[in-house]
Order: C-alpha cells, then sequence, then structure tokens
C-alpha cells in the first residue's frame, strides 16, 4: 500500500468518526480542498468557506447533547479553522490588486487678500411735511362756512373758512363816515379862507374905521364946548365912550383880516391832522377784524383733518383744519453721531420708501441728541410728490460705508461652527502621493466673520492669498481627508477687489 492510499484512508477514517452515532458504514462527502497553485485567490477563499462550514455542521450533529464545554471548544475549533482557511487567501493576494483609494470631489474657491470691505447700513425713519399747521382763527365768532374737507387740496391765499362779519361791516360803515367829514375840515383848515371872506373883512375895517373917525370929531369938539358950557357933562361922555367904542371895533376888524390874510394857524391843522389819523387807524383795525374773518392757507397743501363745522361759535385759537404741505416733503432718519460726518461730507443719498429707492439731499442736521435714543435727526429733502411717497411713511436710510480691515470674501457655505465664537472653513491644500500623482488634503482653518451678507462673508484668519477655500459641502468633509478638486473657480467675483 503506498502512502498515497494510506493517507486517504486516514482522512477518511478521521472523516468518519465524526459522524454521527450508529453510522457504520457511511462515507464523507466528497468536498473540495484549495490548492497552492490556485490563480484566483477569491475562488480559493470560497472554497475554503464551503469546507469549514461542512465540518462544523457535521461535528455539531456529532456533539448534540454532549456538554456545554465541548460546545465551547467546538466553537474555538470553528474559529481556527475558519481563520486557517481564509488566511492562506488572504496572503496570497498582491498589493498591486488593491483598488485605487476613492476621494471625495470638491469644489473650491480662490480666495484674494483684499485691504478692506465696503458695508451697507440701514437707519429707519419718517417721512414727514416740510411744514404742518393746525389752522385756527385769531378772533371770536360764528363759523358761517367751512369750504374744503379732508383730502382736499388748497392754493396758498384760498379761503378755507369764514367767520359771520355782519356787526363788523356796519361798524365799519359809520367809522368810515366820521372819517370823511374830519377828512373835510382838514381840507378847508389847510386851504384857508376864501378871498371873498377876505374881501368882506376888509370892507368891514374900511367901515370901522369910518365910524371910528366920525366918533373921535364928536369927541373933540364935544371936549371945547364943555369947557364953555354949551355941552353938558353927560352928552361929553357918551361923545367920548362912543368914540372909544369905535376904536375897538376898528381894531377888532383889523385883527379878524389879518387872520384871514395870514391864513389857519399850523397848530389847528395838526390837531385836525390828528383826528383824521385816528379816524383811519379805527377803519383799518376793522379792515382787519374783517380779514381775519377769513381763514386763509398760508400754503399751497391738502387738508389733513377739519375739526369743526358751520354754526359754531368759536374763540381765538379754536382749531378748524390741519393742513400739510405735500408739494415737498422731509425724511427725518437718527443716525449715530460718528456717521453724520460722514454724511456731511458725501453729496448724493438714497432713501428706500415703500420698496422704490429715492434720490435725496441732506438739507439740515439737528444741533441735539434724541433723549431716547440718543441719535442725531437728519433732514433729507425728498424731490418726489405726494403721488409717490405719503407723509408718514417709513424711510429707510442705506449708507455705504468703507472699513479698513484686511481679510478675504469667502461663500458663506464654506463656513462651519467652531469653538470660542469662531466659525471654521476648509482649504484644499495640494501634496503629492507616493506613486508621483497629486491630490488635496482638507486643512481645518479658523477665521474671524466680520461682515456678512446674503451669500459671502469677509473674514480674517490663517487664510493666506490664492488658498483654495471648499466652496459647498462642508458638512461631509474632515479635516486631513483626501479630497480631488472638481472645477475651481478661478476668478474672484466681481466687485470684490
Amino acid at each position: 500500500m503506498t502512502r498515497d492510499s494510506t493517507d486517504r484512508r486516514s482522512k477518511g477514517g478521521a472523516v468518519g468518526s465524526a459522524s454521527s452515532p450508529g453510522s457504520h458504514s457511511s462515507q464523507p462527502e466528497p468536498t473540495s480542498t484549495p490548492t497552492a497553485g490556485h490563480s484566483d485567490g477569491r475562488a480559493d477563499v470560497a472554497d475554503e468557506r464551503r469546507v469549514a462550514t461542512t465540518l462544523l455542521r457535521r461535528l455539531s450533529r456529532s456533539l448534540a447533547g454532549r456538554s456545554a464545554p465541548l460546545l465551547v471548544v467546538l466553537a474555538v475549533v470553528a474559529g481556527v479553522v475558519t481563520a486557517g482557511g481564509l488566511a492562506p487567501g488572504l496572503t496570497e493576494r498582491s498589493p498591486s490588486d488593491d483598488p485605487p483609494p476613492v476621494t471625495h470631489g470638491v469644489a473650491v474657491t480662490p480666495v484674494v487678500l483684499e485691504s478692506g470691505y465696503d458695508r451697507e447700513r440701514s437707519y429707519v425713519g419718517r417721512v414727514e411735511a416740510r411744514r404742518e399747521s393746525v389752522l385756527s382763527f385769531e378772533l371770536d365768532g360764528l363759523v358761517d362756512e367751512v369750504r374744503f374737507d379732508e383730502g382736499d387740496r388748497v392754493a396758498a391765499g384760498e379761503v378755507v373758512a369764514r367767520l359771520d362779519v355782519d356787526v363788523l361791516r356796519t361798524e365799519r360803515a359809520a367809522l368810515a363816515a366820521r372819517l370823511e367829514a374830519g377828512r373835510a375840515v382838514l381840507a378847508e383848515l389847510t386851504a384857508g379862507p376864501r378871498d371873498e371872506v377876505v374881501a368882506a373883512a376888509r370892507a368891514t375895517v374900511v367901515a370901522l374905521q369910518a365910524r371910528w373917525e366920525l366918533a373921535d370929531r364928536s369927541r373933540r369938539r364935544s371936549d371945547s364946548l364943555v369947557r364953555n358950557g354949551t355941552v353938558t357933562d353927560q352928552t361929553h361922555d357918551e361923545r367920548r365912550f362912543a368914540a372909544a367904542v369905535a376904536a375897538g371895533e376898528l381894531a377888532a376888524a383889523r385883527e379878524r383880516l389879518l387872520e384871514l390874510e395870514n391864513g389857519t394857524r399850523r397848530e389847528r391843522v395838526a390837531a385836525q391832522q390828528a383826528t383824521v389819523a385816528q379816524l383811519e387807524a379805527e377803519l383799518a383795525t376793522l379792515d382787519v377784524r374783517l380779514a381775519k374773518s377769513m381763514l386763509r392757507a398760508p400754503y399751497s397743501g391738502t387738508i389733513g383733518g377739519r375739526f369743526l363745522d358751520e354754526g359754531a361759535v368759536v374763540t381765538a385759537g379754536t382749531s378748524v383744519v390741519q393742513l400739510l404741505e405735500t408739494g415737498r416733503l422731509d425724511a427725518r432718519v437718527g443716525v449715530p453721531g460718528e456717521v453724520v460726518a460722514s454724511l456731511e461730507r458725501t453729496g448724493g443719498h438714497e432713501v428706500v420708501v415703500e420698496g422704490r429707492s429715492h434720490p435725496a439731499r441732506l438739507r439740515a442736521s439737528r444741533p441735539d441728541r434724541s433723549a431716547t435714543t440718543r441719535t442725531v435727526s437728519l433732514l433729507f429733502s425728498l424731490p418726489v410728490s405726494d403721488a409717490d411717497v405719503r407723509v408718514g411713511d417709513l424711510a429707510e436710510l442705506r449708507v455705504r460705508e468703507t472699513v479698513d480691515e484686511s481679510g478675504v470674501w469667502i461663500p458663506v457655505a464654506t463656513l462651519t461652527e467652531s469653538h470660542r465664537g469662531l466659525w471654521a472653513c476648509y482649504v484644499a491644500v495640494s501634496r503629492s502621493r507616493s506613486d508621483g500623482t497629486g491630490e488635496f488634503v482638507l486643512e481645518r482653518r479658523d477665521v474671524e466673520i466680520l461682515h456678512q451678507e446674503a451669500d459671502r462673508a469677509f473674514v480674517r484668519g490663517t487664510l493666506a492669498d490664492g488658498e483654495l477655500v471648499v466652496s459647498s459641502g462642508v458638512h461631509r468633509l474632515v479635516a486631513g481627508q483626501a479630497v480631488r478638486v472638481v472645477g475651481p473657480e478661478t476668478r474672484p467675483r466681481e466687485g470684490d477687489r
């Protein structure tokens, strides 16, 4: 008997001894054993697994009902057999047969180092009329008419409402008559006496002169006759006093004539002039009261509110209507004090009202701060009509300012949360492999966000100019991961420089 047959018998006896009890003539099932010269390592591994499975199944049937330690031994043997069956197949595989490593493709963006960035700030204010007034009467009286209602447009100088003026008109008529009489007297005094009056006065003087001469001659004759006793003392006295009376009348006539010839005295003319001026002032006062009985619009605008109607008896200062100047509108915006200087240096500004942008001009800056918000109120002139903007609309002032701070712009999608209030991003760093091919490895960089917009952020950190920052999908990446770059963006965004 040869060694090969002996080996086959011994192997068959060993397998048969592992069969179930009572099966004395059972033969082992044909199995296929791996050979050392097998060309396919995977097929060998499969054959070894089938052999191990068959042996374990037969051992479990033969040891059914045996003690627990035997089952433990069976489990250990199964592990050894399985490992021994698999190891040869694994050791025979060549490293050159390993599949190439699978890397994740990422999109990157080259960063550009900037010396600063522009940011836009918004400050909210309110649109208001350049002028806004509550109109009221200055006099007491009965409201006779209110001509406009809310929303009506009014021209400058147009009558909005008026009071009843019947009493004032009567008083004015009486005062006007008195003024005419005073003016007539003043005109007479200023013109002086008529020529006829002066001529009559001269004739009176001539007549009195003749009467005085006759009386004086009778007195002189009576003086000589009384000494002779021809004329009594009584007659002499009558002639003497008659001459004196004639002399007095002549003197009075002469003074009257002199007065007429010289004209009216300046003092009398001045007194009459004062009387006429007083009457004129009283008449002007009545005219003013009549004018103030009609409430007129001081400027063109729109009636914002009506507070009373006809028939109401009002006192001075009672509100009648509210007038808004809608032709010129301002935007009042409160800004921090440090922003005021930069706004005053710039020219045009942008104010957004109801989603529409309007050019604005800084018209005035208040010298004080608000007690509640600690901001400075600025007034911007809006060259728009009330058809586009209404009084009371919210106005948003947009201010662009440059911040001198070095950093880079990166997409917001590339940021991931880090520690201590910082953020992080991944940078693809080129690295050469041992086989001579190139690959990229991710490095995690902490950054600080200085400014953020809708889809990008301006950050500072350890990023260098030209480095490739992963622009999306950072939630699937880790530091040290090998990646391949897919379609890098080689140009910075417009406006970044």
